[in-house]
């Protein structure tokens, strides 16, 4: 018991919100992509349409700390940015989270065990193997770490993508809801943080029961406002993970809905000005425009223009019409592009609010 107390106060320290109400040069905001195969190095930079390059470039203001399969892939934190040819979600992820938010230092942490069920190696206590337990000390030795180099850190939210394996056994498909609240759960208690954002993504699958998870992951994230699901479909091959298209449009549809749920306590930016809404550091006439192009009522749907509860074509379209202009950008980089539309596609299907 007292190895578990002094565990848990590590963890505390390490990640309670204890940076002041200026944002400071020194804070790092984490943030921990953890799952299946499909969150590994699974893209290959030379195969990647050149539209979507953009998306997959170094970003100076993320730092990475990356396991696969329990082995430190990047072993010290380094610039967000592909690993010789080989890149992941963490990409397109690192370059949404640095769009909106310019003026912070992420970093991403990345733990990717493939093969491993819901239904035991992600759950508390012992079963299989025990693979939140191992998360849980890894992410322990990559934040302490940060901390030694004397920044401050804390855990901004979590983003998960999970379920080929128990998209193949009915009994963990049908059990997949629950299990996700189990996991979720002793995250937030590990934290000490009940109310850390969470992001499920549903990647592609190729099981049986792969409409079961789904629904699983969709009825988790119902009636809690800091848990978003996100149905990654695009760019689906027969294997069950995604190829380079899919790898970039999951990591954009994934950072818009983190951001989606506040993951950054408020508090911290009241230095900075949050009427520049663009932002492009100056309030002016185009921060005006900005926000009446967006007047009437607001859902929490970020790309259903026309508010009608669904994500789909009369959307893209909207998008297209606001091409270059700030009108319809949801990835908070100033203008509507390619960025926006994959972000768009990403999220096809019904809008819960």
């Amino acid at each position: 018991m007292g190895a578990l107390w002094a565990m848990m106060m590590r963890r505390l320290m390490l990640f309670a919100s204890v940076v002041t109400a200026a944002a400071q040069a020194d804070s790092i905001d984490l943030v921990l992509l953890a799952g299946d195969g499909n969150v590994g190095r699974i893209g290959q930079t030379f195969a990647t349409p050149p539209q979507h390059t953009e998306s997959i470039v170094p970003q100076p203001t993320v730092l990475l700390r990356s396991a696969v399969d329990g082995v430190d892939d990047v072993t010290e934190w380094v610039q967000a940015a592909p690993q010789g040819v080989e890149f992941g979600i963490e990409m397109s992820l690192a370059h949404t989270l640095a769009a909106f938010h310019p003026d912070r230092t992420f970093g991403i942490m990345r733990y990717a065990v493939s093969d491993a069920s819901m239904a035991c190696d992600w759950q508390p206590g012992d079963c299989g193997s025990a693979v939140l337990q191992s998360m849980l000390d890894r992410v322990d030795v990559w934040a302490g770490e940060l901390v030694a180099s004397g920044h401050e850190v804390r855990l901004a939210g979590v983003v998960f993508v999970h379920g080929q394996t128990d998209s193949i056994d009915q009994a963990a498909a049908d059990a997949y809801a629950g299990n996700l609240g189990l996991l979720s759960a002793a995250i937030r208690d590990a934290f000490g943080n009940p109310d850390l954002p969470f992001v499920f993504g549903i990647p592609p699958m190729s099981g049986d029961w792969t409409t079961t998870v789904g629904r699983g992951v969709d009825d988790h994230a119902r009636g809690d406002d800091k848990v978003a699901s996100v149905n990654l479909t695009t760019g689906r091959s027969e294997d069950g993970l995604f190829r380079e298209t899919g790898l970039v449009a999951a990591g954009i549809a994934l950072g818009d809905a983190l951001l989606g749920r506040d993951p950054l306590d408020q508090a911290v930016y009241s230095a900075n000005c949050p009427q520049d809404l663009l932002p492009n550091g100056v309030v002016d006439v185009a921060d005006l425009l900005y926000l009446m192009s967006s007047w009437g009522p607001c859902g929490r749907c970020r790309y259903d223009f026309n508010m009608d509860g669904l994500i789909n074509v009369d959307d893209l379209l909207v998008v297209i019409g606001a091409w270059g202009t700030p009108d319809a950008d949801v990835t908070g980089d100033g203008f509507t592009d390619v960025n926006d539309m994959l972000a768009v596609i990403g999220a096809w299907g019904p809008c819960e609010r």
